[in-house]
């Protein structure tokens, strides 16, 4: 199992990040969080699209300034 890092626990609502699984084929697409599901994984708003990712799935590329 992989250890979780502390960016990934730390998520919050406005964060930019980098969704790292999918069939991007290389294209790793970027998103905003913009909720939580009821089992606390983000939504992201990604390609137009309202997304649900596991926070391991994510790499956080900027912090929400309302930290």
């Amino acid at each position: 199992m992989r250890e979780v890092g502390r960016r990934e626990m730390d998520m919050q609502v406005g964060d930019l990040v980098r969704v790292l699984v999918g069939d991007h084929e290389g294209d790793f697409p970027l998103g905003m969080v913009i909720g939580f599901d009821e089992d606390d994984d983000p939504i992201v708003l990604e390609r137009g699209q309202k997304l649900p990712h596991y926070r391991s799935h994510l790499e956080v590329i900027h912090e929400s300034k309302s930290r």
